[in-house]
């Protein structure tokens, strides 16, 4: 809270600031700006299920705040592509559930179906073109990207979505992350590792994924995430956030996973602050 306040307050008070991890150093907590704008994407790569699914849980955690102190409906969207050793990340809805910021989840195989409902939304709200902090706060969450086949991109060769044809669930996603952020409609990816990410998505798709959150992991990797070779440098419990519309990385830990059990009471307090909530 005291984090999310000081960088409201000294930073930028129009952003939704979201919380990562706790600083290495004696600083508050390790906050992410999430404002309206094209780009402003959070891409996750590790394989570290408990640090991800902490980090997943501080930042899904930090917008239902942010619209609970807003009077605004929260909508959470999860393709849970977890693998079944990935334990954490495969508790996240239930804990969330019971934090009262429950996601509607798909496993995915059905994945398809809720990429056209966000977009169908998406296409909704480019047609009322309204102020997009007055619309409900909503995220997409595709956990484990790699398990997840039918967002793989096309093959360079592959010139299926071309025409007058329906649009491939990979070709929507691309839309979603290109124009979602502006109409208050943000996506978190996580992926295993970089070559998910090369196989998954385009260069041009990575470019809307400008918030990206590192675990350890080799230099060839890193250097091609975030330009630098400190995700090879990262001590235990570390991960790196970079900003590239910032230029600037931070290293933080991720809170224990098991601490996380009281978020709901956060999340109510943010609501009781700012009087009734909104009606969903």
């Amino acid at each position: 809270e005291q984090a999310i306040t000081h960088a409201a307050q000294t930073v930028n008070s129009d952003a939704i600031w979201c919380v990562a991890g706790e600083s290495v150093a004696i600083q508050p907590a390790v906050t992410i700006p999430l404002t309206y704008q094209a780009g402003r994407n959070v891409l996750l790569v590790g394989n570290d299920d408990a640090a991800m699914a902490a980090t997943l849980s501080a930042i899904i955690a930090s917008l239902a705040h942010h619209a609970s102190g807003h009077q605004l409906p929260f909508v959470c969207r999860m393709i849970q592509g977890a693998r079944p050793t990935d334990r954490h990340a495969r508790e996240l809805p239930r804990m969330w559930a019971a934090a009262q910021m429950a996601p509607q989840v798909v496993e995915p195989r059905d994945a398809e179906k809720l990429i056209d409902q966000v977009y169908e939304e998406l296409l909704r709200r480019e047609e009322r073109d309204a102020s997009p902090a007055d619309e409900p706060l909503q995220v997409l969450l595709v956990a484990q990207l790699g398990r997840v086949k039918a967002l793989r991109r096309p093959d360079d060769y592959d010139f299926g979505d071309l025409g007058d044809g329906p649009l491939s669930p990979a070709k929507k996603l691309e839309k979603i992350l290109a124009a979602g952020p502006s109409h208050g409609m943000f996506t978190l990816l996580w992926a295993d590792t970089y070559g998910t990410v090369q196989r998954w998505l385009s260069r041009s798709t990575l470019k809307e994924l400008e918030i990206r959150i590192l675990g350890q992991m080799g230099a060839a990797d890193a250097s091609n995430l975030v330009e630098s070779l400190v995700g090879t440098q990262l001590g235990p419990h570390e991960m790196l956030l970079y900003d590239e519309a910032l230029a600037q990385q931070q290293r933080f830990r991720p809170y224990d996973i098991a601490s996380m059990t009281q978020l709901g009471r956060w999340i109510q307090a943010a609501a009781r602050a700012s009087g009734p909530m909104a009606s969903t």
